[in-house]
């Protein structure tokens, strides 16, 4: 299942730089298992959030032609507002939902949330309602109309990971530019009979990690019996159910959306507060201990049991994820690692609460250490190399340097006596740089920077040494 990278033992300069400038972060052969482990995110995690059946993302064709047969068969009914609300807390499943972001959401995005919760919780709990048939597929009676597409995109991913009870939901189909939402439901999942039953083996199963936590004196202590359970049960593999928790509790292998949602559906029954955060690859967990809330990641945590890590990503902060993020992307070359952390647009709106920049080690006795300083990102981005000068021509030269890692492009900066130039290449190759209308037969001293932006920001390596050469 984990696949091993076979230069991984060949790592060049810039991961021993960084081991020395970061001793505390990573234990002892560390570094090799994280890098081992991620070595699966571009095939299966992007899988994970790609859905070819159609999503709000990813709408599917022919949607407008479900909506229209569905109506011609008087399938549909447009959900009711009253009904949403008067369903929004009389469900017994709603231990193992969160309503975190709820809270954020705007009045139409909450009618949309709560006639969701409706229709859904009334399919999660009727033996004998069945899901209606079309072009092969089986919807849900209830639709959504008369909402911006941008509303019904935002409550898609909120609703969907805080109520990881609504298992047998594939994806929600949307006719964007329309205004409209159908649900779509697992074929497996289309009698009621089926639901039903698939929903109290998925509680049985739960409740198996509720008594194993009750042996936990604190909730640190309950929580870290869940992780540990659930990581040693639950093996990383893509399926058909792998966005819910149906992957995660009846067939015991999932992908993070199922760690993520099993994770906070048991942490939010024990009464600990647990949301789940996406990124456009990835999903995970932060909780919330002694009034701050940590990162906790299960799906890495699991790939890293066997390196003798599997509490590596347990209660950590924030910015111990981003600076593993970025300094793999360094290590692999992959751009796409350093955003593997970087949450959702939408969450800016939602007060995604804020991880801890420092970290109590009574949360976690394991491998991790405190982190001291703020800004891993941009000490982690290294100054070119081999920097080269060269005449060319009248009142020219090509500066040329090798990159050193991830980067966006260079600063060029030049000195004659008290004049300074300063020349910019965007590029995230190696550095060639023809600079014109420079002073003939001036000596010029010239350094180099690498810059690369994270977060909407511009950050900056260190300077390179002064180089000189006198201009044709």
């Amino acid at each position: 299942m984990k696949r091993v990278l076979s230069n991984i033992l060949a790592a060049t300069l810039v991961v021993v730089t960084l081991l020395s400038a970061f001793p505390s972060i990573l234990p002892a052969g560390g570094i090799e298992a994280v890098a081992k482990s991620r070595e699966v995110l571009p095939e299966k995690e992007l899988r994970s959030f790609d859905f070819p059946k159609g999503d709000l993302k990813h709408p599917a064709s022919g949607g407008e032609e479900i909506l229209n047969a569905l109506q011609k068969k008087r399938a549909l009914k447009k959900g009711s507002k009253a009904a949403g609300k008067k369903a929004a807390a009389a469900s017994t499943w709603d231990r193992y939902a969160s309503r975190y972001y709820y809270q954020y959401l705007t009045k139409k995005q909450r009618e949309i949330y709560d006639i969701l919760y409706a229709s859904l919780n009334i399919y999660l709990t009727s033996s004998g309602l069945d899901a209606e048939a079309v072009r092969g597929r089986h919807y849900s009676e209830v639709y959504l109309h008369g909402y911006s597409d941008s509303d019904l995109k935002t409550v898609f991913y909120v609703f969907l990971y805080e109520n990881p009870q609504f298992f047998f939901v594939d994806y929600l189909h949307s006719v964007l530019g329309k205004g409209y939402l159908i649900v779509c439901i697992f074929d497996n999942y289309a009698t009621g009979s089926a639901r039903v039953a698939a929903a109290e083996q998925i509680k049985a199963k739960i409740q198996t990690y509720i008594n194993a936590a009750a042996g936990g004196k604190s909730a640190y202590e309950k929580e870290k019996i869940v992780h540990d359970k659930l990581i040693a049960e639950v093996d990383y593999e893509a399926n058909d159910y792998d966005q819910c928790i149906a992957s995660t509790f009846l067939l015991n292998k999932t992908v993070c959306a199922g760690y993520s949602q099993g994770f906070s559906a048991i942490m939010n029954y024990l009464g600990i507060p647990t949301i789940c955060v996406l990124s456009q690859t990835h999903a995970w967990n932060e909780i919330l201990l002694g009034g701050k809330w940590y990162v906790v990641d299960c799906t890495w945590d699991d790939d890293l049991q066997e390196y003798g890590h599997s509490d590596f990503y347990l209660n950590v902060p924030e910015i111990r994820v981003v600076f593993v993020d970025a300094y793999l992307a360094e290590l692999k070359n992959d751009p796409a690692e350093v955003d593997t952390h970087v949450p959702m647009a939408m969450y800016t709106k939602l007060q995604r609460p804020k991880a801890v920049t420092t970290f109590k080690a009574s949360y976690n006795t394991g491998s991790f250490h405190q982190l001291y300083g703020t800004d891993i990102v941009t000490r982690a981005l290294k100054k070119p190399v081999s920097v080269s000068l060269k005449k060319k021509g009248s009142g020219k030269m090509v500066v040329s340097a090798k990159r050193s890692g991830f980067i966006d492009g260079y600063q060029i900066r030049l000195t004659h006596g008290s004049a300074m130039r300063q020349v910019s290449s965007v590029t995230s190759g190696d550095l060639k740089k023809v600079v014109t209308s420079l002073k003939k037969k001036a000596v010029y001293k010239v350094q180099i920077r690498s810059y690369r932006f994270h977060n909407g920001k511009c950050m900056y390596s260190p300077w390179t040494g002064k180089k000189a050469l006198k201009v044709a």
